[in-house]
């Protein structure tokens, strides 16, 4: 059964690059203006973030939340990373 749950947590880690994908996608149409954008497909790269974070946080539930991991620690170890990251996920 650890065998399961081992799998399952490393499965987990998929979260990180849909939501680096995610941040793309909200974050596209700042990077480039909002003039090179229609009301159309600013509305579909609005829709592919959302897509992409829902599909982060599905992967997120698969995680032993028991284990710490180095990622984890560097990530939410540090209070100032960790709202930092907080922060950009939230915008």
């Amino acid at each position: 059964m650890e065998k399961i749950f081992k799998i399952f947590h490393y499965v987990s880690f998929l979260q990180y690059p849909f939501m680096l994908i995610a941040l793309y996608y909200g974050y596209e149409p700042i990077i480039k203006g909002f003039e090179n954008f229609d009301k159309d497909s600013l509305i579909e790269n609005y829709n592919l973030g959302l897509l992409f974070i829902g599909i982060a946080i599905s992967f997120t539930s698969l995680s032993d939340t028991r284990r710490k991991t180095k990622i984890s620690d560097k990530v939410f170890g540090n209070e100032k990373r960790a709202k930092r990251w907080l922060i950009t996920s939230a915008f």
